[in-house]
């Protein structure tokens, strides 16, 4: 066996200089002709081979594990139309407004990446997105970035003042030009911060946010039991009855008022992004088209800048079905979507504050379809008969 030159031996990275210093230590003590020692060295070689050989794993499985490490990355991509007159959901009444301001409305993506496995949410302005919407917006960003379709998240905030794009939400059709400019421009987002992603580290918060929102649906007393478009009797709860309303009981249910933050930091500690959730369907009241939602996103970015650098936040919504900003049990008052929003926000730093991190989560996605019943045995024309 030919030895390597002395000058070429100590340049070598260590993973390749520990085989070659076995070997040299094998060969040494078999020049050595002893019979009375040579099975002590035999054994002794053979525990020093055992040691050598561990740490070649290891080094191995650092190499692995570094591979394996979290890389994350998000991007804010604005999505606000350039068309001069838009369909408008949210009010039940179909409706339009005239042209918005950049900005106005924005889809705040994230990308997790782990090994072989890669996530991508996106948060977008938006009442309600439809499945062919999001489809098509997933195959886009899919086929870019190479994510695979069923670990795409589309999350839409449910504000009540953005473009529609799905027929009959909340008594208004799709607006077909921004339901046609809308996908390329949240998959654009989605593929920005996939091109952005680096080492970071990962960790979660959940803390109470406790008078941020409350049940508005409410359950009648028995002898004021509403009618149903049928014409019957069969209406136990409705959304907002009024303030201390005498003809209904009370709430229909409990209230989820925990605030929820995912927080992806880059390794040295620079904030990348952070992921709100919380249960309150949505403001209103002048908070402009992205509603609170929106605020939200901005302020918390702001407020965790490092650097003059703004990390992406993100307010998603929650169990928020019947849970809402108005406080039933008590006196009539008026929210201010500002200060409720500030509220919020520091609520969210605190708890961004107190996250400890993971460098090599856990990371996967799951995602199936659910095929709902509902009873259709029955079917009665409208008015009268």
């Amino acid at each position: 066996m030919e030895e390597m030159p002395d000058q070429i031996w100590p340049n070598l990275p260590l993973k390749d200089r520990l085989p070659s210093l076995f070997l040299r230590l094998v060969m040494v003590p078999l020049k050595i002709i002893n019979p009375a020692s040579l099975a002590r060295r035999l054994l002794l070689l053979s525990a020093l081979g055992s040691c050598l050989l561990v740490g070649l794993l290891l080094l191995s499985a650092d190499s692995h594990l570094a591979e394996q490490n979290l890389l994350a990355g998000a991007h804010v991509q604005d999505i606000t139309p350039p068309f001069d007159s838009l369909l408008i959901n949210g009010g039940f009444v179909e409706r339009r407004r005239g042209k918005m301001q950049p900005g106005d409305l924005k889809a705040r993506c994230f990308v997790l990446q782990r090994g072989e496995v890669s996530i991508a949410v996106a948060v977008v302005d938006s009442c309600m997105i439809p499945r062919d919407v999001c489809d098509r917006t997933k195959a886009l960003a899919s086929q870019k970035t190479g994510i695979p379709i069923d670990q795409i998240v589309i999350a839409a905030t449910h504000t009540h003042s953005a473009p529609s794009t799905m027929d009959y939400c909340l008594g208004t059709m799709a607006d077909p030009a921004y339901t046609e400019f809308l996908p390329s421009k949240i998959a654009e987002g989605i593929v920005k911060a996939y091109g952005k992603i680096e080492p970071a580290q990962i960790g979660h918060k959940q803390v109470k946010a406790t008078g941020y929102n409350y049940n508005r649906r409410w359950i009648t007393r028995p002898d004021q039991m509403q009618r149903d478009p049928f014409g019957d009797k069969t209406v136990r709860a409705m959304m907002h009855p009024g303030f201390r309303n005498p003809k209904y009981v009370g709430p229909s249910g409990p209230v989820d008022d925990e605030l929820s933050v995912l927080s992806i930091q880059a390794l040295n500690g620079d904030p990348i992004g952070v992921l709100a959730n919380f249960s309150m369907h949505y403001h209103g009241g002048g908070g402009g088209p992205a509603d609170y939602f929106g605020l939200f996103s901005d302020r918390l970015a702001k407020q965790l800048a490092v650097g003059g650098h703004e990390p992406v936040c993100a307010m998603t919504q929650g169990t928020s079905g019947d849970l809402h900003l108005r406080d039933y049990e008590g006196d009539r008052t008026n929210s201010d979507i500002s200060i409720y929003t500030d509220g919020l926000v520091e609520i969210a730093k605190g708890a961004v504050e107190k996250v400890r991190y993971d460098r090599s989560p856990l990371l996967g996605m799951d995602q199936k379809e659910l095929t709902l019943s509902r009873p259709c045995d029955v079917i009665r024309p409208l008015g009268p008969q």
